[in-house]
């Protein structure tokens, strides 16, 4: 084989990328929903609309979005908005200022272009080449996903909320305030904030943190300051955001007893043992464990001790609270990791980590429409939904033996933005 035909052709991945995320458009668009007209079948960025798009309208509007009966009797909305911080109103304001359809095709676009910043991330931090062909593979493998489908396919924010998390992490020690910066995006929403602050103390990362946590308190004042006269005071506003997270937790597909989308391990737990106490106790334990598991990690040391910590802290995030399909973006960099040899260890916890991790990427079954189709009910129902967190659980357990049990490696990482 001559040198020239050995090379890598670039050509090849970013078609692959193109394709599929072009397969996913269309199907986005052929079940696009109608606009102003909620009350029609149509799931294609169904979540942009209700959830970033009409709240930003309606701060610009200056109206409190966080109030279902004005929310959801102004604006053209299936259901009322979701217990995001308000910081997340103030990231999608540019969004709202334009007209609704161009908007919705923005932030696809804007969420496809994420998945492609994950995979040079994740490179990134691997040590491995990030050229066009690695990223865009990698993107093309991302995208074949559940997690990638189901953000883009409905509009969620998981991809770029993913990406904050990642360079808080792996920039805490060297770039603080961009790693501050990062933060205060990741805190956006508060199942992936609460848990990152808590790795990021455990690790040392205290200029970063106080650079986020501070970020965080001046814009989430700046949007109170914005929202309490609409909502009629500051009482009034707080009692309107626990609502809605009061009115998310009886949705079915939040709950968890009956929910098949949720993939953390606290709703299998809430499943087998019921109740919100068991769900708590589970969601301290999860990140009793992996900030353990981080500050041991930090103590040991070696050039790769902040991915082998950022790589517990991801797969703990997603255990640790409720957390949907789409969140499972968080896994690229642990499987990368793992795959790239950077988690090395006993070839069986290597195997269970990468099977466990490959789980919810890969579980079709676990969706509305699959489980209404088949006709599931009962115990297949339940199993169906149980599989990704019962995954999950294990994933965690193997993950972080593999993370701890590497100590002190002096391997240098060929990665500029680890550091």
């Amino acid at each position: 084989m001559s040198e020239r035909s050995a090379r890598p052709r670039p050509l090849v991945p970013v078609v692959l990328f193109l394709l599929v995320g072009g397969l996913i458009a269309l199907r986005t668009g052929w079940n696009l929903n109608v606009p102003g007209h909620p009350e029609l079948p149509g799931y294609g960025l169904h979540d942009f609309r209700d959830v970033f798009y009409y709240p930003a309208v309606a701060v610009l509007d200056g109206h409190n979005p966080y109030d279902p009966t004005v929310f959801r009797s102004t604006y053209p909305v299936a259901r009322p908005l979701a217990p995001y911080a308000p910081t997340m109103l103030l990231l999608h304001l540019p969004l709202g200022l334009l007209p609704y359809q161009v908007a919705e095709w923005t932030h696809f676009t804007v969420n496809l272009t994420m998945v492609l910043v994950l995979a040079y991330l994740s490179l990134e931090a691997c040590g491995l080449p990030t050229a066009t062909a690695g990223v865009f593979g990698l993107g093309a493998l991302i995208l074949l996903g559940r997690p990638a489908h189901m953000t883009l396919y409905i509009g969620q924010c998981a991809a770029y909320l993913v990406a904050a998390t990642y360079l808080a992490l792996l920039l805490g020690e060297r770039r603080p305030v961009l790693a501050g910066l990062a933060l205060a995006v990741a805190c956006a929403k508060p199942t992936f904030g609460i848990p990152l602050c808590a790795v990021m103390l455990a690790r040392g990362d205290r200029a970063a943190l106080v650079w986020g946590l501070g970020i965080a308190a001046v814009a989430g004042a700046v949007m109170v300051a914005v929202l309490a006269p609409a909502a009629g005071g500051l009482g009034p506003l707080v009692v309107s955001i626990r609502g809605s997270y009061a009115r998310l937790m009886q949705d079915p597909s939040a709950n968890a007893v009956s929910s098949i989308i949720r993939l953390d391990p606290v709703a299998l737990i809430g499943r087998l043992l019921g109740g919100p106490v068991a769900e708590s106790a589970a969601t301290l334990a999860f990140i009793a464990a992996g900030t353990m598991a981080a500050w041991r990690i930090t103590r040991t040391g070696g050039t790769d001790a902040r991915l082998r910590s950022a790589c517990v802290a991801c797969v703990m995030i997603l255990a640790c609270m409720y957390h949907q399909s789409y969140d499972g973006l968080l896994l690229t960099l642990p499987l990368v990791a793992l795959a790239s040899g950077r988690l090395p260890g006993a070839p069986m916890t290597r195997a269970l980590a990468l099977v466990a991790m490959l789980v919810p990427l890969a579980n079709y079954l676990a969706t509305d429409t699959v489980v209404e189709a088949l006709g599931m009910s009962g115990t297949a129902r339940t199993f169906v939904g149980s599989v990704n967190g019962a995954a999950l659980l294990l994933a965690f357990v193997a993950v972080t033996v593999l993370a701890v049990g590497r100590r002190g490696v002096e391997r240098p990482l060929a990665a500029n933005v680890v550091g």
